[in-house]
């Protein structure tokens, strides 16, 4: 089965500092693949990151596969992408803990089919960082194999709303135009060898953006397989 987008499950930003956030979402389906992409502003001192992700749902092994903490110190965002394959009783409520109480925090959730169920997170590139841009590229990676899902997150900290992918890759929705979000967009069937994918929008803004890569799942065996022979059966 070919991968697939589902849907955008949520999308926010500009969300108050808390130690944990609430994140509603529709029911998926048992086995696609769902993903928490974050940004996370500058705390007024210290340090803070996404720590994990939780949900409400039953069989939902949720990991971190990428992570950027955000400083005060060095007044630079963070960011996170998590991901799981959804088990066997979907969510409708996810639960985001920070490791801080003192930054705006965004967020973008969305749903794709047709991926691994296991292991199913391939590589991701190191996470880039620009200011004042309209536009950027991701740092490079490479997938495993040609065909896999391709995902780049650009975290924003303007109130831009418009979000154009760049080439080959389809936008999963318009940004809030609010502060602290995150533009994603996908390719559902990235090529070999090193990859980047770049966006665009609105008003300059500060970021930093990363491209990451997960497998295809196992296609079905047919029911029609020829023997040593060359027969059917």
């Amino acid at each position: 089965m070919a991968i697939a987008f589902v849907s955008r499950r949520a999308s926010a930003g500009d969300q108050a500092a808390a130690a944990s956030y609430t994140i509603t979402v529709a029911a998926g389906s048992t086995g696609n693949l769902l993903l928490v992409a974050v940004v996370i502003a500058p705390p007024a001192s210290g340090t803070n990151a996404a720590s994990s992700v939780s949900d409400n749902g039953t069989g939902s092994a949720w990991q971190r596969d990428v992570t950027l903490t955000a400083s005060g110190t060095g007044a630079a965002s963070g960011c996170a992408l998590f991901s799981t394959a959804l088990g066997s009783s979907p969510p409708t409520s996810l639960t985001l803990t920070m490791s801080g109480t003192v930054s705006v925090v965004g967020w973008s959730v969305v749903e794709f089919s047709g991926t691994a169920t296991a292991s199913w997170f391939d590589v991701a590139s190191t996470v880039a960082a620009a200011s004042a841009a309209t536009s950027a590229t991701t740092n490079a990676a490479t997938p495993a194999a040609a065909g896999e899902l391709g995902i780049g997150a650009f975290t924003l900290a303007s109130a831009s709303t418009a979000f154009t992918a760049g080439a080959g890759y389809t936008s999963a929705g318009a940004l809030p135009g609010v502060i602290q979000q995150v533009g994603v967009e996908y390719n559902l069937a990235v090529g070999s060898g090193s990859q980047t994918t770049s966006a665009s929008w609105t008003t300059a803004s500060n970021l930093h953006d990363f491209l990451a890569f997960y497998k295809a799942g196992v296609a079905a065996t047919g029911d029609h397989n020829l023997t040593s022979t060359g027969v059917g059966h």
